[in-house]
């Protein structure tokens, strides 16, 4: 991997391409990876797909190889950087493939720069709003009742310690094991509800799902095809894997790559 800097941010990055004359007939891709993990857990698609296709794959500031941004970062400004970084390394109308957070990011660019996304593979992706019971929002307001109150003078050395105690009591996993940085990052994408932009995506969209995913449901998934008009394109649509939960994509690979050569419109050569 190597790093440059997009937009005031170091990002580490790896580009693989087949040269010579294959190249030009097929379109780009871009590869964007989910929260809590990196570019590796999408290298099989990049292996595989290199061979026709110029794929670039990237670790998102804070995971990786790429270092944590100064301050808390909005899901825009996760798109203005991969924007940035489309533009700067050349890439034409890439393929955005997508897992989980991967997605919500591609989702938000190819609403506001559709002459710049030329496709979307969304496999398990986020992008709705979690649906969450009152036991939850009772504890969320909680909490945010108390965080404010640290905030008046005399009173944040009572509730410091309270407060950590409530984040690792009722915290994700993904929450509990981010910095201070990457945990108000985590909470500020989170609560963005994407639904209303969906119905602007023109690009074509392939949607992967596995139907025991607990982390994005595949409830979610069967309304981002409802949505984006782009899933109605040929090869578009919804492609579901039995039994399997966030990470199906990568459990069911090979089938995963063909769904994905099927999308791009060539045929399936490789074994």
């Amino acid at each position: 991997m190597q790093t440059k800097t997009y937009g005031g941010a170091a990002l580490a990055y790896t580009i693989k391409s087949p040269g010579g004359a294959n190249r030009p007939s097929r379109p780009d891709l871009l590869l964007l990876h989910g929260w809590g993990v990196d570019h590796t857990t999408l290298s099989f698609i990049q292996e595989d797909l290199c061979r026709d296709h110029k794929v670039a794959a990237l670790d998102f500031p804070g995971f990786g190889e790429s270092p944590e941004p100064a301050g808390p970062w909005s899901n825009r400004r996760f798109s203005e950087l991969v924007e940035d970084f489309i533009s700067a390394e050349g890439l034409e109308k890439p393929v955005l493939v997508c897992h989980s957070f991967g997605g919500r990011v591609a989702l938000d660019l190819a609403a506001r720069r559709p002459d710049l996304v030329g496709g979307l593979v969304l496999m398990g992706s986020a992008g709705v709003r979690p649906k969450r019971s009152k036991k939850h929002y009772f504890k969320l307001y909680s909490y945010k009742a108390i965080r404010g109150l640290a905030k008046v003078p005399g009173f944040s050395w009572l509730l410091s310690d309270f407060i950590e105690q409530y984040r690792a009591k009722y915290g994700s996993s993904d929450y509990k094991k981010a910095s201070e940085v990457m945990r108000r990052t985590l909470s500020s994408a989170v609560a963005e509800d994407l639904t209303g932009v969906m119905g602007g995506i023109q690009a074509p969209t392939l949607l992967i799902w596995g139907d025991k995913d607990t982390a994005t449901p595949l409830e979610n998934g069967q309304l981002m095809a409802s949505l984006i008009p782009g899933a109605k394109a040929a090869g578009g649509g919804l492609v579901v894997y039995e039994g399997l939960g966030h990470y199906a994509f990568l459990q069911k690979a090979p089938e995963t790559l063909k769904a994905i050569r099927h999308f791009l419109g060539q045929e399936v050569t490789h074994s």
